[in-house]
């Protein structure tokens, strides 16, 4: 998937050459607002070829060069970026109108309703949606400029999705400097990046964006920092598979991602807590690992060692209706004379509201599981006036 950058300044000259393009005259495009004028969800919607931007942008230096797709394909998306240019348009437009704000709605927000018909377990108030699921996120390769001389990568940065429920930030990765993931390779080779969420079900009615921007740490100085990605990609519900793995790559200045995903029909939101309690002494090495959809790929949930009694994040995952959630339990003594971890098993029907709860002993300790299901159909008052985008508030 290739990435074009296009500063603020060139988004009206390209947009003009759609109806050249893509039969799309700019008379009866909606109109750029401030919250979408400087959006790749805005400027994704159509696809142009990248000889046609070019062109467009052939007598302003302002275009990036630095990420050159291939000619004999038209570029998948278009991103608008402020950082590439320095000029007062662009310095103004990023100041005020870009949106970093989180997602504030929460998980689990219709597990208990008090409007089911008939009742909560055969109601037809509450539907089930289009969904997606992120499976899990892997460092491909980084450039010869990210050699750490032996030592392990340290990533940290963010990657956010924004769906038409609440256009805002809903990270599925998010890493401060100061903390950063340390990339370890697998028995397989591979190097999974481990996901810190999503904060809530991610809707699919229509486009989901897909926002990022991770660097490499090198050494104590910023500055020295490698960026890894940085843009936006969007996904169409009109055009993935459904019910099925969809990988993508994600190619950087120096390195690349690889993404696995899913485009879910008819899903509902399933929120995983887990506590553990009377932990041995030393720790217990414990891991957890969801199944969903009739996918054979797993969710990594949690890989550590839980040394006292906690309470780990909530985990977010969604389920088609009609299929199982499988989460699989995994654990062992640190300090014990068992080689092998104990394996448990909590399966449960996808539904649309209430919750189901299982505990398991094992060794000395207690795991306390429990998922609570919930739809994404929520009302209007539970949406912020500032939830949409300003041309949506017109429908």
């Amino acid at each position: 998937m290739e990435i074009l950058v296009i500063p603020i300044c060139l988004f009206d000259k390209v947009v003009r050459a759609m109806d050249s393009v893509c039969g799309v005259s700019p008379d009866v495009m909606p109109a750029p607002s401030p919250e979408l004028r400087p959006s790749p969800l805005y400027a994704g919607l159509w696809r142009i070829s990248v000889a046609t931007v070019e062109s467009v942008a052939s007598s302003s230096t302002s275009l990036s060069t630095n990420r050159s797709p291939s000619r004999s394909t038209p570029a998948n998306f278009l991103f608008t970026d402020y950082s590439e240019c320095g000029c007062p348009e662009c310095r103004e437009q990023e100041e005020v109108h870009i949106n970093r704000g989180q997602a504030y709605l929460e998980p689990m927000m219709l597990s208990m309703p008090t409007d089911c018909w008939p009742d909560p377990v055969d109601c037809y108030e509450h539907l089930f949606c289009h969904m997606m699921q992120i499976y899990s996120l892997k460092l491909a390769y980084t450039s010869a400029d990210a050699d750490t001389s032996g030592n392990p990568i340290l990533l940290y940065g963010f990657m956010a999705v924004r769906d038409c429920l609440n256009p805002r930030r809903n990270y599925v990765f998010r890493r401060t400097r100061d903390d950063p993931f340390v990339v370890v390779q697998d028995s397989n080779g591979s190097s999974f990046i481990r996901m810190s969420g999503p904060k809530r079900g991610i809707e699919m009615q229509s486009l989901v964006l897909v926002e990022f921007d991770m660097r490499i740490k090198i050494g104590e100085n910023e500055e020295d920092d490698l960026q890894l990605i940085d843009g936006a990609i969007y996904f169409d519900s009109l055009v993935l598979p459904p019910d099925m793995i969809i990988n993508r790559r994600i190619v950087g200045d120096c390195g690349a991602v690889d993404m696995s995903l899913a485009f879910l029909h008819c899903a509902a939101e399933a929120t995983i807590q887990v506590g553990i309690s009377n932990v041995p002494d030393g720790g217990l090495s414990l891991f957890l690992q969801a199944h969903a959809n009739d996918i054979k790929n797993g969710i990594w949930l949690f890989d550590n060692v839980v040394s006292e009694p906690c309470e780990l994040n909530r985990f977010v995952v969604a389920a088609c209706r009609g299929s199982k959630l499988l989460l699989i339990v995994k654990s062992r003594p640190v300090n014990g004379t068992a080689s092998l971890p104990i394996s448990k098993f909590f399966i449960r029907d996808v539904r649309r509201h209430g919750s189901d709860s299982m505990t398991f002993n094992v060794h000395t300790a207690k795991i306390d599981v429990k998922v609570n299901w919930s739809t994404l159909d929520l009302p209007s008052s539970a949406l912020r006036e500032d939830n949409h985008y300003p041309f949506a508030l017109d429908d």
